[in-house]
Parts: structure tokens; sequence; C-alpha cells
């Protein structure tokens, strides 16, 4: 089985994450707990149905949507 090595900046963001969680549960805030709840599981399902790749897609001939910026740093 292959390892996927993370790179500095993912591990960083996946820290950042779990870091949120600990704070929702550690508030004892049942909204804020079952809010957090909602949108992981609408994020993932959102992920899994491709809903990212259609939004952050580029057009044939290689622009991304007006707005976004992509890993080159040029915007739509």
């Amino acid at each position: 089985m292959k390892v996927r090595h993370r790179s500095l900046v993912s591990q960083l963001y996946r820290t950042a994450r779990l870091a949120n969680d600990l704070s929702v549960v550690a508030s004892g805030n049942p909204h804020r707990m079952a809010r957090r709840a909602k949108n992981k599981i609408v994020g993932r399902a959102m992920a899994r149905g491709s809903i990212w790749r259609m939004l952050w897609a580029e057009d044939d001939e290689g622009r991304r949507p007006a707005g976004v910026v992509g890993r080159t740093g040029q915007g739509g």
C-alpha cells in the first residue's frame, strides 16, 4: 500500500481543522456542535459528488471562473 506524504501546509491545515473540531466540542454549545457536524457532512458529500471540481474547474482555455485564484496566482 502506497502512503501519501502530506506537505507541511497540508499538515498545518489539517491540524487547524482538528483544533477547530476540538474547540467546538470543548465549548459545550450544542448548537455550535450541531452546526459543525452538519458542515462536515455536507462538505464530505460535496467532495464525494465532485461538486468542488465543478465549482473550481477550468474552462477549455485554462481560465478559472472570475475571482478565483489558482495555484499560479492568476485569477480569472
